[in-house]
């Protein structure tokens, strides 16, 4: 389990694993004021799905349910962000890297490569070219020139890349961000 702060929000993600009623959680976000929670994941007939729960008291109680969302509804969760259309450079954040791993891995995607992004904030000086403002994190990327994709065979791999090679390599940068591109 990874478990991180974002203002009042806890958020926890979970190895995916089925619970006794065939459910795959794969995210909580709860809050201890007012107490309330979401749950992210997959249900037994294998649809992804949020759950909302007041838990405080019994004044929103009704306000309590369980719907099904789409893959793009998830990745607003993971705050990935799409440059373009369909599943192209797909910006993550490294604290979610292996947080979106999972989501592949649970929905069927295969990671097919991916290109580097500088994440730009105030007084960094932009690594490439050109991008897109952020649309859940302060500033904007820039794209970083190359000439093709970087690929590996699995999405295993890919972890293990983000996970274990990419810290030590020498021109390892804390502002590049992953665009991964899935297979359709």
């Amino acid at each position: 389990m990874d478990q991180k702060k974002v203002g009042r929000w806890f958020y926890d993600r979970y190895s995916p694993k089925k619970d006794e009623n065939g459910k795959i959680v794969l995210m909580t976000k709860a809050s201890f004021g007012p107490l309330e929670a979401y749950k992210w994941g997959i249900n037994a007939d294998n649809q992804l799905y949020e759950e909302y729960q007041w838990i405080e008291n019994d004044f929103f109680k009704d306000e309590n349910y369980v719907r099904i969302i789409t893959p793009e509804e998830y990745l607003e969760v993971l705050r990935v962000q799409p440059v373009g259309n369909g599943w192209i450079d797909m910006i993550c954040a490294p604290d979610d890297i292996e947080a979106f791993i999972d989501f592949c891995n649970v929905i069927g995607k295969t990671i097919k490569g991916f290109t580097w992004w500088c994440h730009v904030t105030e007084g960094h000086t932009p690594c490439g070219m050109g991008g897109p403002k952020s649309k859940y994190y302060e500033g904007w990327f820039s794209e970083i020139q190359m000439d093709d994709l970087i690929r590996f065979k699995d999405n295993e791999s890919y972890r293990d890349y983000f996970r274990y090679e990419w810290p030590a390599e020498t021109h390892y940068k804390e502002c590049y961000w992953p665009g991964f591109w899935l297979k359709k």
